[in-house]
């Protein structure tokens, strides 16, 4: 069974999206999640071709949020900036 967005009308709640899905979009708050298996939220290579338009990307999510982000991460996986 899917839920649409229509479900969510007068919540102030909006089902899952991608980061892409949210540009234009701006809520009260944004949780951001980075699945265990899959890609990272930021590529660990310095050299990677993508890294700006990963962050780019992340960056268009952090900023959907009036008030509040959450970033989930699993246990374990790199920094996403070096240690102070």
């Amino acid at each position: 069974m899917s839920v649409g967005n229509e479900a969510f009308d007068g919540l102030g709640a909006r089902p899952l999206m991608t980061m892409d899905q949210s540009k234009g979009n701006e809520y009260d708050a944004v949780v951001i999640v980075e699945p265990r298996h899959g890609l990272p939220l930021l590529d660990p290579d310095p050299a990677s071709k993508t890294k700006e338009a990963d962050r780019r990307l992340l960056r268009v999510a952090i900023t959907r949020a009036r008030h509040l982000v959450v970033l989930v991460r699993p246990i374990g996986v790199l920094l996403l900036t070096p240690p102070a």
